[in-house]
């Protein structure tokens, strides 16, 4: 077992190749993980509160509930990635990165980011978590693929949001 046990905050590029470490290499994350809970405690308390209150309230609506909290999730956890790498570089994960960061929408729009050296904080969820910022005043970018941009849109003026829609289209 020759990869490291160290995590990698900022994965490195998936090349196709299966990677192997130890199973004890579970405890060394954890510890890690631990390092970055630790330093700052009150934020990541705070953003776990905040998200189960945001939950458990969406919950309480019959059927669009569920449907919602399964979008609002997959928000969540890029979140989470974002504080953990806000945390990881210098110290200073805030709640409000519970709702910041960028998405894509389609696998075009996921490798174009990419391309350009930038890893989306969502990927699943995007346009849900387009709205949850824009309602706790915070920007979000969201890279999309043609197809999807109507129900973008859509959702946007659903909910009386404004955007700037960007075409970055070569001809």
């Amino acid at each position: 077992m020759e990869e490291s046990t160290q995590i990698q905050v900022v994965p490195p590029a998936f090349t196709g190749a299966s990677r192997e470490v130890d199973p004890g290499a579970c405890f060394e994350w954890l510890r890690q993980g631990w390092v970055l809970f630790i330093a700052n405690p009150g934020t990541w308390i705070g953003s776990s509160v905040l998200m189960m209150v945001i939950v458990l309230g969406v919950q309480i609506v019959p059927v669009f509930g569920q449907i919602a909290v399964s979008v609002l999730l997959p928000v969540f956890a890029g979140g989470w990635l974002l504080m953990s790498r806000h945390q990881h570089a210098d110290g200073n994960a805030e709640i409000a990165d519970l709702f910041a960061g960028s998405g894509a929408l389609g696998i075009e729009a996921l490798s174009a980011l990419r391309k350009v050296g930038r890893e989306p904080d969502i990927i699943f969820g995007a346009k849900e978590f387009a709205v949850e910022a824009a309602y706790h005043g915070l920007s979000s970018v969201i890279v999309s693929v043609d197809e999807q941009i109507p129900g973008l849109l859509t959702r946007l003026e659903s909910e009386g949001l404004k955007y700037e829609l960007i075409d970055l289209t070569s001809e």
